[in-house]
């Protein structure tokens, strides 16, 4: 009965929160909410720096209906797979960032939420300098099966580009991907726009030869979302009312810009050729849920 009642209370502090009217003094969960994200794999390792910040503004939005909560990293970094499988015992794990992967849903707890705006859908390639031309004729996907692309095996994408026969090469880390791009184990090593141009600066001065492909996008839906584990269902509940708390007040538009907000012209995606992949990982109605959150150039690429 206890327990019922803390979820009732929750339930009406979610309607609250949403409405902008939740009363300050109003706590739903009376234990401080411990949230234990990923450890980045090196310290030139940036790409948990934006899911980070975002869970600190979704948390601290909710510091009134769900009480105080401590933020901290996991003691050792992980690769996807390891990540979702500490989310089942939420030990070292309780809550990742990861596109959908098939068989996860019913697993863990995904925060219906997209947290990057579609910006991952859109993959360049990061090229040597003697492979900048490469896709200068590439109109159509099947162009691209006669290049070689570096992937890691636990990447969403590596699903999706080997169910349209894509000529993969998996290397074991993601640093050692951009060595085997530098001694030409692979072509192309195509990456998100929300990747893309920091990984650019961060490498060029150790890798003078590298650059960005210029002619085309891949194109597939590939949203990202917090996945929580099953044993805190209630960091799932605050996080999806903090995200949308933060989005109607600003505050998820103020770090998406600051991380990403120049991304989209610095791409030139009106000057390259769009590659469209389906994703295989996603429900149809995904799409469909997160487009008010999704980029405006996204959203008008539905109608082509």
């Amino acid at each position: 009965m206890k327990n019922s009642f803390k979820y009732f209370i929750r339930r009406i502090c979610w309607v609250l929160a949403c409405l902008g009217c939740a009363p300050e003094g109003l706590v739903a969960n009376e234990q401080r909410d411990v949230v234990i994200a990923a450890k980045p794999h090196t310290n030139k390792d940036r790409r948990l720096d934006y899911s980070f910040e975002l869970l600190g503004i979704a948390l601290e939005a909710t510091r009134g209906p769900y009480g105080d909560y401590d933020l901290v990293r996991s003691p050792l970094p992980m690769f996807r797979e390891r990540q979702y499988r500490e989310l089942h015992t939420g030990n070292l794990l309780n809550v990742m960032i990861s596109p959908p992967k098939l068989g996860w849903e019913g697993k863990v707890t995904r925060v219906k939420f997209p947290l990057q705006k579609g910006v991952a859908s859109f993959r360049l390639a990061l090229v040597t300098k003697k492979n900048k031309d490469l896709l200068e004729n590439a109109v159509v996907l099947d162009d691209f099966r006669q290049f070689t692309i570096g992937v890691n095996n636990h990447w969403s994408t590596t699903q999706v580009l080997r169910s349209h026969s894509m000529n993969v090469v998996v290397g074991e880390s993601y640093l050692s991907l951009f060595d085997m791009l530098r001694v030409g184990r692979f072509q192309l090593f195509p990456r998100g726009l929300n990747e893309i141009h920091r990984e650019y600066d961060d490498f060029k001065q150790e890798m003078p030869e590298l650059v960005i492909e210029k002619h085309t996008a891949m194109v597939m839906y590939l949203p990202s979302y917090f996945y929580v584990s099953p044993e805190t269902p209630q960091i799932a509940e605050r996080l999806e009312v903090g995200l949308r708390i933060a989005s109607r007040m600003g505050a998820y538009d103020k770090v998406f810009d600051k991380y990403f907000g120049s991304v989209v012209a610095r791409a030139q995606l009106d000057k390259r050729r769009l590659i469209f992949l389906e994703n295989g990982n996603l429900s149809p109605d995904m799409m469909f849920e997160d487009m008010p959150y999704l980029l405006p150039f996204f959203r008008d690429l539905k109608s082509r």
